[in-house]
């Protein structure tokens, strides 16, 4: 049986940056409903969520069951498999980076990472960042 992974980015514009001002909470709490509903419809058991706006954590927590079989409810420390998603995160975080001047995808990688090694001394020295995402 094949799942289905949706993930939501919703943002919210809060009027201030006070995480305890009945505005911020009535937004969170309005946000935390629909996710829920939105949750159950999609069949999804559990996620975890962390929310920041300018800096400030707002929010860390979950909705739902981190293990269906055990129904131990989600918390801000729930650990869950993220199968191949690492792969488009690192990418995108890697675009990033490259976005904002801090990395060139034609630099070898031992420029970021100096201990990079691999059994091959001479390829460990001339990859490429360019070439961890050209595969």
């Amino acid at each position: 049986m094949s799942r289905i992974l949706i993930v939501l980015v919703l943002l919210f514009c809060f009027q201030n940056s006070t995480a305890q001002s009945d505005n911020a909470k009535k937004k969170l709490d309005a946000f935390l409903e629909v996710a829920e509903e939105l949750r159950v419809e999609v069949r999804v058991p559990g996620v975890g969520m962390a929310i920041v706006y300018e800096g400030e954590v707002l929010y860390t927590g979950g909705l739902g069951v981190s293990n269906v079989e055990t129904e131990n409810p989600v918390t801000e420390n729930s650990l869950f498999f993220l199968g191949s998603t690492g792969k488009s995160m690192t990418g995108y975080i890697a675009g990033q980076l490259h976005d904002q001047g801090l990395i060139d995808w034609r630099s070898p990688i031992k420029n970021y990472i100096p201990d990079f090694a691999l059994t091959e001394p001479y390829i460990a020295d001339h990859i490429y960042l360019e070439d961890f995402f050209s595969h």
